[in-house]
């Protein structure tokens, strides 16, 4: 689990796709070359990747590699009490070391299709606030602990790969 540290200031982000990694995001100008990250990946019988600055714990790459199924919902509607901010999250790192820059959690997470936005549900329990830098929000319960990321506004192209790719796996709810 993934424990908020600090809100920095928004940075830009890219975000590409294909057909066999549907999502694939960088976080402002960091150059993985130059510095070994820390990578959190989370799943058993699907796979999502996180990487972070070593330093300070910013995320700086999201990649989501496999998953097991998509549920298509209705959009939630956001509460009134759930606290929106603009920054890029960045987050304890304590669970690293300097020799072991892999961390592995395997449990799966759900992977929620609602419109024009993707919400990887990491843990199930309330959003109290979100974190928003561009096109992403991620979702906060009131420990301060990571539970969902959102991509908002998906393109068309974008929903088209996802669906190429896992629309066999699609569950209605």
């Amino acid at each position: 689990m993934l424990h908020l540290k600090k809100i920095t200031e928004p940075v830009n982000e890219t975000m590409e796709s294909d057909f066999y990694v549907p999502i694939k995001v960088k976080f402002g100008n960091w150059n993985y070359s130059q510095e070994h990250p820390f990578y959190l990946e989370v799943g058993h019988t699907c796979l999502l990747e996180l990487g972070f600055e070593k330093q300070t714990g910013a995320i700086g790459k999201i990649v989501l590699v496999s998953l097991k199924k998509i549920i298509v919902r209705k959009k939630t509607k956001n509460s009134n009490e759930i606290i929106e901010k603009k920054g890029l999250p960045q987050f304890s790192t304590k669970k690293w070391n300097n020799n072991d820059y892999y961390l592995k959690e395997s449990r799966d997470f759900n992977l929620y299709l609602e419109d024009k936005s993707v919400v990887i549900e990491l843990i199930p329990h309330n959003i109290t606030s979100k974190i928003v830098n561009g096109r992403f929000a991620f979702g906060f319960d009131k420990d301060n602990l990571l539970c969902t990321i959102e991509f908002r506004n998906m393109t068309a192209d974008e929903l088209n790969l996802l669906d190429e790719r896992y629309g066999s796996c699609k569950q209605l709810v």
